[in-house]
């Protein structure tokens, strides 16, 4: 049974992958095999850059001997990577699938299907811990002459990490959940607990980093230091360099901290994953039968569907967070970057002349993380019909998911852009051409994350979170928008030494503006054909 229910439950998260959702068969060989080798490319380039860093940081630190300092960084952010990736899928993936109270009221145990849920929580730790931690490897295997044990045990810690990984994940998941069960289950208020364990979290783990690179400047201090408050991160350190008793010990350690976690959770899994969303006393609500014009209609449905699932919130709006957080921090900090400015225009002039035009591309990187339209067709899951069914056009229903996602994401971006150009002392004509080709940008990324869910859509998902965060759809289009925007930095830097900064975000504008009409026809034309067929 357990067997059964753990095949189940990969299944569900990875099944995008292998299986046509239109069909519900399986994926012609030539497909997978072409995905898949697009989403290595994707996963190599960003592993490139990691590789690169720990490069730069190995040869530091494994040239002073320091071999486990190295791989106790390194792991501090391979287990921050995998937190990212997998926290926001935890207490979805654990606590809401639609079939939790379905499987429970078979002669299943709790413990087996709370074991079964947690494996797909691992594959997701698993996947982007080792993103990091396989090119710190690869680092240290370049620069460090090898022996048996120090290939054979950084090999097993990746499994460790992410087991660690799932456990502070488990956590953080089963303190929302605990707490959203006392508050009815309201989106919002899951909203923002999840944000609020995330961003505690994620203080906490960058005061050690930040005491830990101070540290580092005085090597003599470091141990004793490190033993004494970050002693698991030492240990990963030494196990990873091959000390047989620390690979013990680590791995023992997790495996006590794994064991405890799942039996807090089995003791409160049942009630919490059955909670009623609309338990206690409801308000009286008074029905609004003014008759409104059908676009913005469709458009207030369109929110309304968007804010009542907090998953989708969470991992499709993530970036709309971080822009106005980004501006208020260059507020805050702008008397400080306003002196260091002259300072890089005199040491790096080249660097300082490129920054209007590599900052639209990292602004547009930042908004690629925001997938709300690759993921809003699949959403609709088994009431598509009543859509369909409807009196309407179905480019007017597209519409109005193109239109939710760019006013979502079309004010932080300005907002962040406008603060970026004063606090920069861009030119006024930069700001406003910066402005324009953001906007374009995110006509387009909207546009192109409809494309992806109308040519991949699932409805017949059970979790919320193998759609908003692994479906396809959404990791070509984060993913594909980093690269992307990667290569649109590189092409601007490019071009801006044989042509006038205004050329080039001119070039921007029309590059985005093209993208944007052909994916806007072919929305209109192909796509509303291919929604009225789903």
């Amino acid at each position: 049974m357990l067997k059964t229910l753990i095949k189940k439950q990969l299944l569900e998260i990875w099944q995008t992958y292998f299986i046509d959702k239109k069909t519900g068969k399986a994926r012609s060989k030539t497909g997978t095999i072409l995905f898949f080798v697009l989403l290595a490319m994707l996963f190599l380039g960003l592993g490139f850059a990691f590789y690169s860093m720990a490069g730069g940081i190995g040869v530091a630190i494994l040239g002073a001997g320091m071999n486990w300092l190295y791989f106790a960084l390194m792991g501090l952010l391979s287990m921050a990577l995998g937190v990212f990736g997998s926290v926001f899928n935890t207490y979805a993936s654990v606590y809401l699938p639609k079939d939790n109270e379905q499987l429970l009221s078979l002669p299943i145990p709790e413990r087996k299907l709370l074991f079964a849920r947690l494996t797909g929580v691992y594959s997701t730790s698993l996947m982007y811990s080792a993103w990091v931690w396989i090119p710190v490897m690869i680092a240290y295997w370049v620069i460090v002459p090898v022996n048996a044990l120090n290939i054979i045990f950084p090999v097993l810690m990746t499994f460790v990490i992410a087991l660690f990984v799932t456990v502070l994940s488990c956590i953080l998941g089963w303190v929302v959940a605990l707490i959203a069960s006392k508050a009815k289950g309201k989106s919002f208020i899951t909203l923002f607990l999840s944000l609020a364990v995330f961003a505690l979290y994620y203080f906490v783990y960058f005061k050690i980093v930040g005491a830990l690179g101070k540290i580092v400047n005085h090597i003599a201090e470091l141990g004793n230091t490190v033993k004494s408050w970050l002693h698991y991160s030492y240990l990963l350190g030494k196990a990873s360099d091959g000390d047989i008793l620390s690979m013990l010990l680590v791995t023992g350690i997790t495996l006590v901290l794994a064991v405890l976690c799942f039996l807090v959770l089995s003791k409160t899994f049942t009630k919490l994953s059955t909670v009623s969303v609309s338990s206690g006393k409801k308000a009286k609500v008074t029905a609004d039968y003014t008759k409104k014009p059908i676009k913005t209609a469709l458009l207030n449905r369109e929110y309304k569907h968007f804010t009542s699932v907090s998953t989708w919130m969470l991992n499709g709006g993530f970036g709309l967070l971080l822009l106005p957080i980004g501006a208020v921090a260059l507020l805050i900090k702008s008397g400080a970057i306003r002196e260091l400015l002259p300072e890089i225009a005199a040491e790096i002039p080249e660097l300082y002349a490129l920054l209007p035009v590599l900052f639209p591309a990292a602004v547009c990187l930042i908004l690629s993380v925001n997938a709300i339209t690759s993921v809003s067709v699949s959403m609709e899951g088994k009431t598509l019909w009543q859509l369909q069914s409807l009196p309407l056009d179905p480019w007017e229903i597209l519409h109005a998911k193109e239109n939710m996602s760019v006013q979502l994401n079309v004010y932080p971006a300005i907002f962040f852009v406008l603060v970026c150009g004063t606090v920069l002392r861009f030119h006024w004509w930069e700001t406003a051409l910066i402005c324009v080709s953001v906007w374009f940008y995110i006509w387009a990324i909207s546009d192109f994350g409809l494309f992806l869910n109308l040519k991949n859509p699932n409805f017949s998902w059970t979790n919320v979170a193998s759609v908003t965060k692994q479906s396809m759809p959404v990791v070509v289009s984060m993913f594909g928008g980093w690269a992307f925007c990667i290569v649109l930095g590189f092409g601007g830097a490019f071009l801006a030494k044989v042509a006038p900064v205004w050329a080039v975000l001119c070039a921007y504008i029309l590059l985005f503006l093209v993208l944007w009409l052909a994916l806007h026809m072919w929305l209109k034309k192909k796509g509303t054909e291919i929604f009225a067929s789903l």
